[in-house]
């Protein structure tokens, strides 16, 4: 290795225990081409500087095994098996064009030491080299970004947005209230004028975001949660939200509760199934209901009762 400075190599050793590297005294003497003593020196000045800036971290001396590690309350640095993870979700996601994974997969690899990066190098690159993005992939980092922060001022947008089968775009005028990922896409979720219930967008339909001048009031009772809007809603589709009430009796219960979190077991019927009751929007709900096909019947509301009979003679009659 090229010889470096004192100040260059202490910098070097505290990044490499940042990032929970265990660092072996004699090896250090070897990669540097210094003394032990020196080396003892350099940790003093590592441990000064962590008790100048009062941080909560300490320089601890393993005699068993002979090597030097930063002790951590609440460990800042990324632990291989985490960054496995975060890796694993990425390229499975495909919510990103190729490019996009490949660069973030490698700052995340930069986060760990040299040699369980080169671990889980081996143990995802099938994956990454058989990564498939998606057909329209297109980048919508920028567009996050810009939405995100006109949820957080609280500030109206303007936005031309394109469905798949549109010539042109078309215009909204919206107040944003949160973005959230699913089934390999991310969305906007917005309130028009008027409008009782939020509306969905695709952020790669948006062709153009303008963030307007006037700001928008929401009560804090009100205030818009991702998180309970997840619970409820299905495929991504809104429409009214309902209390509704289905019979199931397929292979799993524990997947349906586990789909629908907002979903309570209130009773059992020997040949129906398990009684549930959900608080969801109607027309996600219904995408999903019809896909488990005869394992489930719905009871209530009559109204959407009445809806889903409707569906199923629709699809029956295409097979006639």
């Amino acid at each position: 290795m090229e010889e470096v400075n004192q100040h260059t190599r202490i910098l070097m050793i505290y990044q490499r225990l940042k990032i929970g590297e265990k660092l072996v005294k004699y090896k250090l003497v070897n990669e540097f081409n210094v003394s032990e003593k020196t080396l003892q020196r350099d940790f003093s000045e590592i441990k000064k500087f962590i008790a100048y800036m009062d941080l909560e971290e300490e320089l601890v001396y393993n005699r068993a095994d002979n090597y030097h590690y930063l002790k951590q309350e609440k460990p800042t640095y990324f632990s291989a098996e985490e960054i496995l993870l975060l890796a694993k979700i990425l390229l499975e996601a495909r919510a990103l064009p190729k490019n996009e994974v490949e660069q973030l997969v490698t700052k995340l690899l930069g986060l760990i030491p040299a040699e369980k990066s080169q671990q889980i190098k081996k143990i995802i690159r099938n994956e990454k080299f058989h990564y498939e993005e998606l057909k329209q992939s297109k980048s919508v980092q920028n567009m996050l970004w810009q939405l995100a922060n006109a949820i957080h001022t609280k500030t109206e947008i303007h936005i031309h947005y394109k469905k798949e089968y549109d010539t042109q775009p078309k215009v909204h005028k919206l107040q944003p209230v949160g973005v959230i990922f699913s089934d390999y896409y991310f969305y906007l979720i917005a309130f028009k004028e008027q409008m009782t219930y939020p509306i969905v967008f695709r952020l790669d339909r948006i062709t153009e975001c303008k963030l307007l001048a006037k700001k928008f009031k929401i009560n804090e009772a009100n205030r818009f949660k991702e998180g309970e809007f997840r619970k409820r809603v299905q495929f991504m589709y809104t429409g009214e939200l309902l209390s509704i009430e289905f019979y199931f009796n397929g292979a799993s219960l524990q997947a349906v509760l586990d789909r629908l979190p907002t979903a309570e077991v209130i009773g059992f019927d020997e040949e129906k199934g398990s009684l549930i009751r959900a608080e969801v929007y109607g027309t996600g709900i219904q995408m999903w209901l019809l896909s488990q096909g005869n394992a489930v019947e719905v009871m209530k509301p009559l109204r959407f009762r009445e809806q889903m009979k409707e569906k199923l003679q629709k699809m029956l009659e295409r097979y006639k």
